[in-house]
């Protein structure tokens, strides 16, 4: 099986993460697998949450595909959907409307806190992320999306119950979705013991492609020294080698910036990325449910009759 779920800079030519993937596995253990996520907790993550934050996540990437704001491409998202989906899917974006359109709290949005305010994602002991923090405190951040939210359902006569009513009714367990139940199951189980089979270093990276080597993990440019792996935070912005593994590193003569910073600083790390003929075949989760570009109301001409086997 191969799942991708990975925040990339658009402008490398291989897939990197814009933090350390090591630094968000749990102390003691071995990195988890990168191509799950860096999703990091102190207690276990709520699946369903994880799934919520990689549909808006898709959301999010509609809205730049299109040149829109998060609010009107949840609209036209919530217009793909068939029949009474659609009309809760709508009620619910309508109710929110006052955060999507808030142009100063939308500058601290991300999926991961949108996902919290709304109470879908819940930890009492700590709080995971699968996309990068924004800046500022990120427990804050959350409570000012939260009390915006509950504003909203006041403006709108409703209550933070009804949503969830909705919410049940539209039957929003992500994780019963054909497919995301994969991607949920995925988030619940470890990876640690997963080591491909060539890894000389032993950091849980190959050069080799198969046997849960490159293929899987992306490919370590380096397979002798542990310090050196796809994804991790550049050391020394790579001035001196190419930490990680991105093709990237040395410094311009003529300016003395490193590479690394002046072809990769200005840019953002972006969306969910779904990888792997295996899921997407056997699982029965179609390419047009993830690829902003393939989204369009015949992408989820099936969602009824899908839910209805799926819930039986």
């Amino acid at each position: 099986m191969a799942l991708g779920i990975l925040t990339s800079r658009d402008d490398t030519a291989i897939l990197t993460q814009s933090f350390d993937v090591k630094a968000y596995t749990r102390p003691g253990l071995k990195f988890r697998d990168v191509i799950v996520s860096p999703v990091y907790c102190e207690s276990d993550a709520s699946a369903t949450g994880e799934a919520c934050t990689i549909v808006s996540g898709i959301a999010g990437q509609l809205a730049v595909l299109h040149n829109e704001t998060f609010f009107n491409e949840s609209l036209r998202l919530c217009q793909m959907l068939p029949g009474v989906l659609r009309t809760y899917c709508d009620s619910i974006v309508q109710t929110l409307e006052p955060i999507f359109t808030d142009s100063e709290l939308m500058k601290t949005f991300t999926p991961d806190i949108f996902c919290y305010a709304i109470g879908i994602c819940y930890d009492e002991k700590s709080f995971c992320h699968l996309f990068p923090k924004p800046p500022g405190n990120f427990y804050l951040n959350i409570q000012d999306f939260k009390m915006a939210a509950h504003v909203a359902y006041k403006q709108r006569n409703s209550s933070l119950v009804d949503v969830n009513e909705k919410l049940a009714w539209f039957q929003f367990d992500i994780c019963k979705l054909p497919g995301f139940s994969v991607i949920c199951d995925t988030f619940n189980k470890s990876y640690t013991t997963l080591q491909p089979s060539l890894d000389f270093d032993g950091d849980y990276f190959s050069f080799y492609e198969a046997a849960r080597g490159s293929h899987w993990r992306g490919r370590d440019c380096a397979d002798w020294n542990d310090n050196i792996y796809p994804g991790r935070l550049p050391v020394s912005e790579d001035i001196y080698e190419d930490s990680n593994c991105n093709g990237i590193f040395g410094k311009n003569p003529d300016t003395g910036t490193a590479y690394e910073t002046e072809l990769c600083n200005c840019t953002v790390s972006r969306g969910v990325i779904y990888l792997g003929d295996s899921v997407g075949a056997h699982f029965h989760m179609p390419e047009a449910w993830f690829n902003p570009r393939l989204i369009s109301p015949v992408s989820f001409f099936t969602l009824n009759s899908q839910l209805e086997q799926w819930c039986q």
